[in-house]
């Protein structure tokens, strides 16, 4: 991809206007560009919601039908692809003597907790479906497709919070919030980089037929000295735990975190 202007190539897109160069197959000239993280350009330059769709895989993601230069489409609208990760249940439990919430899919955990080898913690009868791993997509394209590799899941990061700090665990879906929680946090241990993997957000979940449909998933803190987060999928549980003082946290109007399966 080749971006100019004033006939001179660029390595970043102007505000002001600009042409966008597909490698030669598809041109789009336009006059400015949305700079409020909500809105985008469609094809035919109106604005519409801003949908970011990254993807993980490894082999290719977008593709531009060569073929036809009005009629530029990502693979995902023209060629749906089914993808079939390896969904994990995480399981939501509750200390009514902490008035914490805890969330795992790792099976140490969720044998030690229901087996009552680590007491105190009920099951909430909540729970997020996630992904095992990094999902692979291997696409077959017809002729004259062009692909630009890019990202589909991401991993979890897991924090143990020390009990002088919470004693508690924090989840990020985000690689820069990781960094920078043990940036700002050097007392938190990292348990892992990658307790599992889920679908980023950008302002909301993407139901393109690669994702297959993702479930917005909605972080709520305590913002008490003893911190503890709460995650689900369900608006009203979100909306019930805003209303006893827990501060929504996460992408977009709907505080979005990341996307469950």
């Amino acid at each position: 991809m080749e971006l100019r202007r004033a006939g001179c190539q660029e390595r970043f897109l102007y505000t002001d206007g600009g042409t966008i160069d597909f490698i030669g197959v598809d041109e789009i000239s336009y006059a400015s560009l949305p700079t409020d993280g909500v809105k985008a350009l469609d094809r035919s330059g109106n604005l519409v919601a801003a949908m970011a769709r990254p993807f993980q895989t490894s082999q290719v993601i977008v593709a531009y039908n060569a073929t036809d230069a009005n009629n530029v489409v990502p693979y995902w609208l023209s060629t749906p692809v089914v993808v079939t990760p390896t969904p994990v249940t995480a399981k939501e439990f509750y200390a009514s003597t902490l008035d914490h919430y805890f969330i795992s899919a790792s099976a140490p955990d969720l044998e030690a907790i229901e087996s009552g080898r680590i007491s105190g913690w009920t099951p909430t009868g909540q729970s997020l479906t996630v992904w095992a791993g990094t999902v692979d997509v291997t696409l077959s394209f017809d002729p004259g497709f062009v692909a630009i590799p890019s990202q589909f899941n991401v991993p979890v990061c897991r924090f143990r919070i020390p009990p002088a700090y919470g004693d508690s665990h924090f989840f990020a879906a985000s690689a820069e919030e990781c960094a920078g929680v043990r940036a700002r946090f050097p007392e938190f241990e990292l348990e892992t980089p990658a307790a599992f993997y889920v679908a980023p957000v950008y302002v909301e979940c993407p139901t393109t037929p690669v994702y297959g449909y993702s479930t917005p998933v909605y972080r709520l803190w305590n913002g008490r000295a003893d911190t503890n987060h709460r995650y689900t999928t369900d608006p009203a549980i979100r909306d019930e735990m805003v209303a006893r003082g827990w501060i929504a946290e996460g992408a977009g109007p709907d505080r979005i975190t990341f996307c469950s399966y």
